[in-house]
């Protein structure tokens, strides 16, 4: 709506001009029709407004003779987009309505109607007390017509054979202002154009021949260089002062030269693109496929020989799109590539058995993208290969890792090696010195009496039995971590196993006047090793009457769980410190208070209480408690198979 009100209001400033024009205005459009006509016009041409307007001006004010000449120069304006005549004063038969033809002249100027190129004359009579004639147009008035013409025109005879050249194409020959080429003007033609150039003139000689196409080939120029023409031709064998054929040309050379490089580039373009090793097309602005190669092609699922210049890129795109295993992705990201301004890489995807990876560069100037250029790339190698890379890292950091773990390991065996050797050296030497104490003393009496007999043979007992134990100890702490200690599961009721271990313990408890009270329900049995569970738990009850005070409680709390058993030790002893409490279930360790108190031990218990509830699938910890310790054994319903 707003383009016809626009165009309209164009239309009627140009009737407002040309009614006040004090000569004769005739607007016409680029087909050569009347849009607009002055009442001057009227009087000057004898036909009103109403009957001129929509109506071929050649059919209005040329004469019969001239039309087909007029309607060829529309043509060639219309093709080119270039007029040598618009500006200029020309002097020119015209035709009034009553037949008569006189002499006016014209100037034309072009005008913007609603972004289009429509052209203005401004006619008027040459001089006061003009008489209409029906005379016909003189050779001379044609004549000067053809000389003063700016491009270069050239007359044909009936044949096709050159008879004359106005000025401009002398000048632009080099032959002067002669009008006159020295021979035949078919012999200036270049060999590789002849062919197509006798064909072109063959259709304009043919009775239904075309006017409004013209031809580009090259002649000889006067300087002795090949110059290319751009020819349009009129029939004008009805015109008695013509009888023949005028040829309307312009040079075009810098034209051609253009062209021929842009297609070098094109065609150097193109070779580039097919030697890619990846498929790769590009699209114009309106993404219309410029250039391709046969790999695109054929990912596209055509025959690669097949030509898709010209087609629309995105359905070739979008077929891509499709095959790939993570289409929807794929297809989202080609749509955002091609509204973007930036280059892109998508993928890699996999179609079929291959992978792809796709490169989006845009062409054009910044902000502006009038192209753009899809690389396909096949990386599937790469992918592979990139794969196998990163499996051979993988292998090598595992391998790194378990060459660090087998050194901390060895370092670690070697540590404790050393660590055994001195704690067992120690726990050893103290109750092997007590047993040969006590020996070499009787040996060294004459004669012993019973009371020095009894304790000297108490103590080498003594010793003895703790030195067994401590054999024990390691035997058992070895084999569980050598993963040499069988069980042998049988049904256990946990509390009952609890109460036996405190009636067996409160005998050394005595000798301190610590009292071990058991707090026991009855619940489900368990799966279990008596024997190994019987001595984990004996050890925790063991030590906390061992590191309790004189006189002291230790209190065991056994429950169960949705998941097996808890038992809860508890002595009121000092203690053990938030950081130690992981660190008494290592083999040999001893704690600072431990030694000062001079309390006997291998450091062996906790490590054997938490080996043997391992085995179970069980735990021992020490929990965070006020005053005291409690360590507490997980006892789970079976052992793991």
């Amino acid at each position: 709506m707003g383009e016809r009100q626009a165009a309209a209001g164009d239309e009627a400033r140009a009737d407002a001009e040309i009614s006040a024009s004090p000569t004769a205005a005739i607007v016409i459009d680029a087909d050569g029709v009347v849009r607009a006509w002055s009442d001057v016009a009227t009087e000057l041409f004898g036909h009103p407004a109403a009957a001129a307007i929509g109506v071929p001006v050649s059919e209005l004010v040329i004469p019969e003779p001239l039309r087909r000449s007029h309607e060829a120069s529309l043509a060639r304006v219309r093709h080119t987009g270039i007029s040598n005549r618009l500006g200029g004063v020309y002097t020119l038969p015209a035709l009034r309505a009553d037949g008569h033809t006189f002499v006016v002249e014209i100037t034309l100027s072009a005008i913007d109607v609603a972004g289009e190129e429509w052209y203005l004359g401004l006619v008027r009579r040459p001089g006061p007390g003009w008489v209409p004639t029906a005379a016909e147009p003189t050779s001379d008035l044609l004549r000067e017509i053809f000389d003063r013409a700016p491009e270069a025109i050239t007359i044909l005879d009936r044949q096709g054979r050159q008879r004359s050249v106005n000025r401009a194409g002398a000048r632009l020959f080099g032959y002067g202002d002669e009008g006159r080429y020295p021979g035949d003007g078919r012999s200036f033609v270049h060999p590789d154009d002849f062919e197509r150039v006798a064909s072109y003139v063959r259709r304009w000689r043919s009775p239904d021949g075309p006017i409004d196409e013209p031809i580009r080939y090259r002649v000889l120029a006067g300087d002795g260089t090949w110059r290319w023409l751009e020819m349009l031709v009129a029939d004008l064998r009805d015109v008695p002062a013509i009888e023949g054929y005028v040829a309307f040309s312009r040079e075009v050379t810098g034209d051609e030269e253009r062209r021929e490089l842009l297609a070098a580039s094109e065609a150097r373009l193109a070779a580039a693109i097919e030697s890619l090793p990846a498929a790769a097309v590009i699209e114009d602005a309106d993404r219309r496929i410029a250039h391709h190669n046969a790999r695109f092609a054929e990912l596209a699922g055509r025959d690669p020989g097949d030509d898709l210049t010209g087609e629309h890129a995105p359905p070739h795109l979008d077929r891509i799109a499709s095959r790939a295993s993570t289409s929807a992705q794929v297809s989202a990201d080609f749509d955002r590539a091609a509204s973007g301004f930036e280059s892109l890489t998508i993928g890699p995807f996999e179609i079929g058995l291959r992978t792809i990876e796709v490169e989006s560069v845009p062409v054009g100037p910044e902000g502006e993208v009038v192209g753009r250029l899809w690389v396909l790339r096949d990386v599937t190698e790469r992918v592979l290969a990139e794969a196998r890379l990163r499996e051979i890292l993988e292998h090598e950091q595992a391998e790194r890792r378990l060459a660090e773990e087998r050194n901390e390991l060895l370092r670690r065996l070697d540590q404790a090696r050393l660590v055994l050797v001195s704690s067992v050296s120690h726990e050893l030497r103290t109750p092997l010195a007590s047993v040969l104490g006590a020996i070499d003393h009787l040996m060294s009496l004459d004669a012993a009496s019973p009371e020095e007999l009894e304790t000297y043979l108490g103590v080498a007992q003594r010793a003895g039995v703790r030195l067994a134990r401590l054999i024990e100890d390691l035997l058992t702490f070895g084999r569980i971590e050598s993963g040499l200690l069988p069980l042998a599961p049988v049904a256990v009721d946990l509390p009952a196993l609890v109460r036996e271990v405190a009636l067996d313990a409160s005998v050394s408890a005595r000798d301190r006047d610590v009292t071990i009270t058991v707090d026991a329900v009855d619940g489900p049995l368990v799966s279990a090793d008596d024997l190994r569970i019987r001595q984990a738990i004996g050890n925790v009850v063991s030590n906390a009457v061992k590191f309790g005070p004189d006189g002291g409680t230790v209190s065991v709390v056994v429950r169960p769980d949705a998941t097996g058993w808890h038992v809860d030790v508890h002595d009121d002893g000092p203690g053990i410190p938030a950081p130690d409490r992981e660190r008494v279930f290592e083999p040999f360790v001893r704690l600072q208070s431990q030694e000062h108190a001079a309390i006997p031990g291998s450091g062996l218990g906790l490590a054997i209480v938490r080996g043997l509830l391992a085995l179970h699938g069980g735990t021992a910890e020490v929990l965070d408690v006020p005053a005291g310790t409690t360590v507490r054994c997980h006892v789970p319903m079976s052992p793991p198979p």
